[in-house]
């Protein structure tokens, strides 16, 4: 069997592939990870074709499969993985959702299972509204209330961050690799803050970060995260 899990929101794809990977173990079944990334053809078909000797079942997870450049190899791995996936518990974990054509690729004949987590509109759009005008701020926690409900909370303050830091990146003058349309977004976005709510909005998520690790939160992380956009 071949699963698939992908899509932006990582909180809940992990738990996801933490589920099936619980799952496996109570099954008895021997796990092995592979980072696509680092690894190699022959690596790969050793674990795909290994035969164990005591019988046990075996469960590989494969991570970033498709974040490798588009190639010959890439597409041997997937032919390989898909040939094993007919008598191998397989799972591929991705980062993003995939596309048409990534899916195309992948052979319905055999038996695929596919948990997709994208990103909602919701929570871009929020991301996007980010602002610390005060006549916007309404629409950015009806935005927030949204995306926490559609991505989780969790997931929104890791989303929150990544864009406060972006947005310090491109103030500070650093050239980030992305699609130029979206770094145009961030050129326009960033002229509504100055560089000190930036990086005192940056300290703030950070502080929040590990006041939930260490449940020292009076508010729920819903509650905390209205609580700095008010406050910014």
């Amino acid at each position: 069997m071949l699963i698939i899990i992908c899509g932006e929101n990582l909180i809940k794809s992990r738990e996801k592939l933490f589920q099936l990977k619980q799952s496996a173990k109570n099954k008895g079944q021997r796990l092995t990870t592979l980072v696509a990334k680092k690894m190699n053809a022959k690596t790969l078909e050793s674990v795909l074709f290994a035969k164990d000797l005591f019988g046990q079942e075996h469960c590989l997870i494969i991570e970033e499969l498709h974040s490798l450049a588009h190639s010959k190899k890439r597409t041997s791995y997937l032919e390989s993985i898909q040939k094993a996936s007919q008598f191998l518990e397989i799972i591929l974990w991705e980062k993003k959702s995939l596309t048409k054509n990534n899916l195309k690729k992948i052979n319905q004949n055999n038996q695929v299972q596919i948990y997709n987590y994208p990103m909602s509109k919701a929570l871009w759009e929020f991301l996007d509204q980010l602002s610390p005008q005060t006549k916007s701020k309404k629409k950015q926690l009806l935005l927030l209330k949204d995306a926490v409900e559609q991505d989780s909370a969790e997931f929104c303050l890791v989303m929150l961050a990544k864009r406060v830091s972006d947005l310090i990146a491109i103030s500070a003058g650093a050239n980030l690799a992305m699609h130029p349309f979206v770094k145009g977004k961030l050129e326009k976005q960033k002229n509504s803050f100055s560089l000190k709510q930036l990086l005192n909005f940056h300290q703030q998520l950070y502080n929040l970060d590990n006041k939930i690790k260490h449940s020292k939160n009076l508010l729920s992380l819903a509650g905390e995260l209205d609580l700095l956009l008010i406050t910014l």
